[in-house]
């Protein structure tokens, strides 16, 4: 992440590698009451602006308890067939733990996309070879009678996760943006003209393969890709786009003005 934007005015894209042995965790928050899920009794609590509208740019709105409902890792690992590992964890209030963050039950593992599994296969009986699925999850309540499995025919996923996809598929998308700022859709389509092209979502690529062909890979990290689409969309407005604009930047640099000053300067050409 740190070599991507080593420079914040002109994020990397070439060659995004994380290196063998990388860890990275991702927490989920809820606004769901303990009475709304039961299983929430004692979860962590966080304050969060997370306001959808804001009044005025910036602006997130009061700060709003959150509760820890899920926990998603990635551990960079070349034995795995797709070179990284993906596990969700859920926050249980009956795991007997004193300590909230000790309550985390393991849901999941994945480390390959089972590209073979189709519905055919499924149907006939197939299940995924990638994937580790906890035996109890639907007796403890994560998985509602409701959903027929956490990820796409039983592939891993979090229960607050889209079940059509899973955490693989999802994280193989993960690519820099193109010139029109769009990005592979993360989900596969729900009704795809061709069997085919569904399971394009659920092939195992390898750590730092594009997703598609003439794309840059963010090696799964769909993180890396959301901060590059939110900077394409602020340099839209507020990056030199006529000469005038590119005069008032060097007076800024003139001045040493910079919207962020704890890093360094950019050289005269950085902003061709």
């Amino acid at each position: 992440v740190g070599q991507v934007w080593a420079h914040p005015w002109r994020p990397a894209l070439n060659g995004v590698a994380f290196p063998e042995g990388t860890v990275g965790f991702k927490p989920l928050f809820t606004q769901a009451t303990e009475e709304e899920v039961p299983f929430l009794k004692g979860s962590p609590i966080w304050k969060a602006a997370i306001a959808k509208t804001p009044r005025e740019p910036g602006d997130r709105g009061p700060p709003v308890e959150v509760r820890l409902i899920q926990l998603d890792v990635a551990v960079r690992d070349d034995r795995a067939d797709i070179g990284w590992v993906f596990g969700t964890f859920v926050y249980h209030s009956s795991h007997p733990h004193h300590a909230p963050w000790r309550r985390l039950v393991p849901v999941c593992l994945q480390w390959g996309n089972d590209p073979d599994l189709t519905v055919q296969r499924y149907q006939e009986g197939g299940r995924p070879a990638q994937t580790w699925n906890n035996p109890r999850v639907r007796e403890m309540g994560i998985l509602s009678g409701s959903r027929p499995y956490l990820g796409w025919l039983g592939r891993a996923n979090g229960p607050v996760d889209n079940f059509k996809s899973c955490c693989a598929s999802c994280h193989s998308t993960a690519s820099v943006p193109d010139k029109n700022n769009t990005v592979p859709r993360a989900v596969p389509p729900s009704r795809p003209e061709r069997p085919e092209e569904l399971m394009r979502w659920f092939r195992n690529l390898k750590a730092g393969e594009p997703f598609e062909e003439g794309r840059k890979s963010m090696d799964y990290s769909q993180q890396l890709k959301s901060s590059i689409y939110q900077y394409n969309e602020w340099a839209k407005t507020h990056r030199p786009q006529t000469l005038l604009d590119k005069a008032a930047l060097w007076w800024q640099r003139l001045l040493q003005v910079h919207p962020f000053p704890n890093a360094p300067l950019p050289s005269s050409g950085s902003n061709k």
